[in-house]
């Protein structure tokens, strides 16, 4: 038997907000309220998580996002409610730090691998 699902995820480019916007795109249809909210916030995140990683700080990811991101909506049975653009604004600087510590680490391990290769071929 398969359990239906009550809870659709589609996106919408940021410049044509609904009703005048083209077709949207389909995400997935989830069975639980919590599993749609979570993949509308995982299709922000990666939205802004590419963006800043390809070089852009964390405002121009956010604007990047506002003006032509693919936007997430909810449907459903109960009506679950997700600010994308609200979301994205607090996520924008929380994974802005997380890469910009991940790029600080990197950096710094290089050195002393390239300290430990040359100490070992001078000895």
């Amino acid at each position: 038997m398969t359990i239906p699902k009550h809870y659709s995820v589609q996106t919408f480019d940021a410049y044509e907000s609904p009703p005048y916007s083209g077709d949207p795109l389909d995400v997935g249809s989830f069975s639980t309220a919590e599993e749609a909210l979570e993949c509308a916030k995982k299709v922000v995140d990666d939205q802004l998580r590419s963006s800043i990683e390809s070089g852009l700080s964390a405002e121009e990811a956010l604007l990047s996002f506002s003006t032509a991101g693919e936007i997430p909506m909810i449907f459903g049975e109960d009506r679950i409610y997700l600010q994308p653009f609200e979301y994205a604004k607090k996520r924008a600087p929380e994974i802005a730090s997380k890469a910009a510590s991940f790029i600080e680490l990197l950096c710094m391990s290089q050195p002393f691998d390239l300290l430990y290769k040359y100490s070992r071929v001078n000895i």
